[in-house]
């Protein structure tokens, strides 16, 4: 009951904290890449899902998924941020507080799992990156990867290559 208590207490008085600390130990069903899009694709994504429940549809994995997409759109409802994946900010585990917002982790990503959230993390420790082809050489992670990267715009301009151009 006291632990019941806390949590209540810090959903209530702490909530950025609150829900980065829930979404790092419990981030199954949680995808980066709708999530970034905003307010509306969460709840999009929740109705599609609620409908696949009730069309009995659903998969087991869609249905467990539900109640994370229910935090998510709660934690927006109350003004919580969420900041994109940034490959200089983001953890590769840790739903990170900056500010009013949440940085997400590499994790956050659908398909990426804690090896390859690890080398992503891990690559920066070099310095910065000249280009898209030196991140991925650095953190060791498939094409897929890059591309679903490169899709939530976390290279913020960096060039695909280090070659230069005369033209």
């Amino acid at each position: 009951m006291i632990a019941t208590l806390r949590l209540g207490w810090y959903k209530v008085h702490k909530p950025k904290e609150y829900y980065a600390a829930y979404f790092t130990v419990k981030s199954e069903g949680f995808d980066a890449a709708v999530v970034c899009k905003g307010k509306n694709a969460v709840k999009n994504k929740m109705q599609e899902i609620s409908g696949k429940v009730q069309r009995k549809e659903a998969s087991a994995k869609e249905q467990a998924t539900l109640p994370t997409w229910q935090l998510i759109n709660e934690m927006m409802a109350r003004g919580v941020g969420v900041l994109p994946i940034d490959i200089y900010k983001s953890d590769a585990r840790k739903f990170l507080v900056e500010g009013d917002n949440i940085r997400l982790p590499f994790s956050a990503l659908p398909g990426v799992g804690e090896a390859a959230a690890i080398g992503l993390a891990e690559a920066r420790q070099g310095g910065e990156f000249t280009s898209i082809e030196d991140f991925q050489q650095r953190a060791k992670v498939s094409k897929t990867v890059i591309e679903l990267l490169k899709s939530i715009n976390a290279f913020n301009g960096l060039p695909d290559t280090s070659q230069l151009s005369f033209l």
